[in-house]
């Protein structure tokens, strides 16, 4: 496996080259959700499926997810994506005492080029400040915007809701690493990495076949 550390201002980022490549999950059933409106922008309803063993906040509606037992690949995912973090925490990548394992995930079929995740911070309340992404099918780009600004002063408030708020506003200086995900490719983030940044998949008009990701979190 090829690993390359990326440091954001806080936290850290690791992508890790073709660590999953041997599997090829089976498209799941989908039901497609309407279209939704956020930040003055429609976003296309993009088919997801939960699995997991508790609920979850999923854009602004709770998801009762299906067991990890529903879809063997989903189960076996699980089971590596547990492997790997731990590996990474004995192997000092990761900043962390404890990993009790990932307890929800959100697989998202992206049915081609066109569809894709703007810019966000994931803000979701019940989660640990532990990613694991795992992208299978077509090549996409994942974008990472560091921002430049001094969240630090503003501390009647928490850092995630005031990035969330204030970077849809103008004026921040910000850098953008982009990210090659080819199938089987890993990335794993923790909460810090996020506190002054933003990640999301680019639309690619039209272009490019379908891919599914798969994001692994632990709770709280």
């Amino acid at each position: 496996m090829e690993i390359k550390r990326f440091y954001p201002s806080s936290g850290s980022v690791y992508h890790i080259k073709g660590a999953l490549k041997q599997y090829d999950p089976k498209f799941l059933q989908w039901d497609v959700p309407q279209d939704r409106e956020a930040n003055g922008k429609v976003i296309k309803g993009r088919p997801t499926r939960g699995f997991g063993n508790r609920e979850f906040n999923y854009a602004g509606k709770l998801m009762t997810p299906e067991p990890w037992t529903a879809h063997p690949d989903v189960h076996d995912l699980l089971v590596e994506a547990n492997k790997i973090t731990k590996m990474a925490i004995c192997d000092d990548w990761l900043d962390r005492k404890t990993f009790k394992g990932y307890d929800f995930c959100l697989v998202g079929l992206y049915r081609d080029g066109s569809e894709g995740i703007p810019l966000h911070t994931d803000t979701v309340p019940d989660i640990d400040d532990l990613v694991f992404s795992v992208s299978f099918g077509a090549t996409r780009i994942f974008e990472w915007r560091q921002y430049e600004l001094n969240i630090k002063a503003h501390s009647n408030t928490s850092k995630l809701q005031f990035l969330d708020h204030k970077l849809g506003e103008t004026g921040y200086a910000y850098t953008t690493d982009l990210f090659l995900m080819e199938h089987g490719d890993v990335l794993i983030f923790d909460g810090d990495s996020q506190m002054q940044s933003r990640h999301g998949v680019p639309e690619l008009l039209g272009q490019g076949g379908s891919r599914i990701n798969l994001t692994f979190r632990s709770g709280l």
